[in-house]
């Protein structure tokens, strides 16, 4: 839960940055980098994370919670989005084939 809100806030940093209301900050080679100078850095992790919010989103048990782990997923997925790298494409593609599968093979999550 901590990595996935540390990696939420990261997002975060990364699409103010996008719109241009990141102050002086942090030092950007290229925009959107969040806390990282370079956004080829940041991407993996968040990459890596998604899919375990999203896996969080299909096992808790309180919806105030999965709202709130949903914000967390669109934040990233905007994210990813505005800093279009190639890994990140590929990242997500990867996991999200790998989580369908998952979703698809697993009869509980289905119902």
């Amino acid at each position: 839960f901590i990595l996935g809100l540390s990696v939420t806030l990261m997002a975060l940093v990364g699409v103010l940055q996008s719109f241009g209301l990141d102050g002086d900050f942090y030092y950007q080679s290229a925009k959107p980098a969040s806390t990282f100078v370079n956004k080829n850095m940041a991407t993996p992790s968040v990459v890596m994370m998604l899919p375990a919010v999203y896996f969080q989103i299909l096992v808790c048990r309180s919806e105030k919670t999965a709202m709130f782990l949903a914000g967390c997923g669109t934040l990233m997925v905007t994210y990813l989005i505005l800093a279009l790298t190639r890994s990140s494409i590929v990242g997500f593609s990867f996991s999200l084939s790998i989580a369908l599968i998952y979703i698809f093979n697993n009869e509980n999550l289905r119902r």
